[in-house]
């Protein structure tokens, strides 16, 4: 993959503007396959997340100033394929609430 894919994150971005604090959502899907890819397309989703990942943590590894940062939990399980768009009203609404438990203190699932 380029660079221009892979290089920058937008933590990259607040933590090179200094900011203090940081909320930060996951790129991709972080819940654990329950099995392997078996189409090109679901390999090729699954290499674009890993490498998301993989900045997000590079990207957090390198912050030089104090900042506190909050990574919000991703919603598992999902058995929603990201190319299917026919339950995103529902899949928004459901990140919605969780996130709304989570900012509140209730870090269960």
């Amino acid at each position: 993959m380029d660079g221009g894919l892979a290089r920058h994150t937008t933590l990259d971005a607040a933590f090179t503007c200094g900011a203090d604090e940081v909320y930060g959502l996951s790129p991709g899907f972080s819940c654990q396959l329950p099995s392997l890819p078996s189409s090109v397309i679901g390999m090729m989703l699954h290499a674009y997340n890993l490498l998301a990942e993989q900045r997000m943590a590079a990207s957090i590894a390198r912050v030089e100033q104090p900042t506190r940062l909050h990574l919000l939990p991703p919603l598992c399980p999902v058995d929603v394929l990201p190319i299917d768009f026919r339950q995103t009203a529902d899949l928004i609404t459901m990140a919605s609430d969780a996130t709304r438990r989570w900012l509140e203190g209730d870090q269960g699932p």
